[in-house]
């Protein structure tokens, strides 16, 4: 395996360190947010740290989803450490990491995995942002996969209410995508589907996150199985 690419992966988890900061002025003082960059493999990166200290990520070549990146960490006066784990799709891989790196928060981090791979990423204000159900709302297609089915086409539809509906040539799926409660631009998505030759299938029911990017009018969503070793993922634009 490319190991450089598991930079990204030590962000995912060095961001979750200092916990949630809530509120409408934001996650001050915390790693909570939006942070983007690219790791040192070259593969544009971006996390989502949640005000509960739960950290999802991915990582794309265009817009490809390479991987997605799932962890936790500690940290305490701008350094941190910790692990996490990284679906790398290209291989179906599932590996782990260990990390240190620094952060400032609300501006930058930088991470050094067990690897020896580096990741550099600044902070985005699009995390700020309340969170739209209405905009939010809309048929987006792009590209779905599991951690073992390949790339297929798929269309998500999202309504105002937060109900979702999902199809490929041979799956019809179901779910919800709803505001957490800190009414940030990140959303708690939930979603299986059927069929009886659906390649999304055997993955079971995924929990993850959402996001909508308002400029781009795409969805990514990323999730999980209870068994955390396969889910649906997601990017697609409207």
């Amino acid at each position: 395996m490319n190991t450089n690419r598991l930079a990204a992966l030590a962000t995912s988890a060095l961001v979750a360190a200092c916990g949630g900061g809530g509120g409408s002025d934001g996650p001050s003082g915390s790693a909570e947010g939006f942070w983007t960059g690219t790791s040192s493999a070259g593969y544009a990166v971006r996390l989502a740290v949640l005000e509960d200290s739960s950290v999802w990520g991915l990582y794309s070549s265009g817009s490809t989803i390479v991987g997605v990146l799932n962890g936790t960490a500690t940290s305490g006066n701008g350094s941190l450490s910790g692990q996490g784990s990284d679906f790398f799709f290209p291989n179906r891989l599932l590996q782990s990491a260990t990390f240190t790196g620094s952060f400032t928060p609300r501006q930058t981090v930088r991470v050094t995995t067990s690897l020896g791979s580096t990741f550099n990423g600044a902070y985005s204000p699009d995390y700020d942002l309340p969170a739209s159900p209405t905009a939010a709302a809309g048929t987006y297609t792009g590209t779905g996969l599991t951690a073992t089915s390949g790339y297929y086409l798929t269309t998500i539809s999202v309504n105002a209410a937060g109900a979702v509906t999902a199809s490929t040539p041979a799956c019809s799926g179901t779910g919800t995508m709803l505001p957490r409660p800190s009414g940030r631009n990140i959303y708690d998505m939930r979603l299986s589907f059927s069929g009886a030759s659906c390649p999304f299938a055997s993955a079971g029911a995924s929990v993850g996150v959402a996001y909508y990017d308002a400029a781009a009018r795409s969805l990514a969503t990323l999730g999980l199985n209870s068994a955390r070793n396969s889910g649906f993922f997601f990017i697609g634009s409207k």
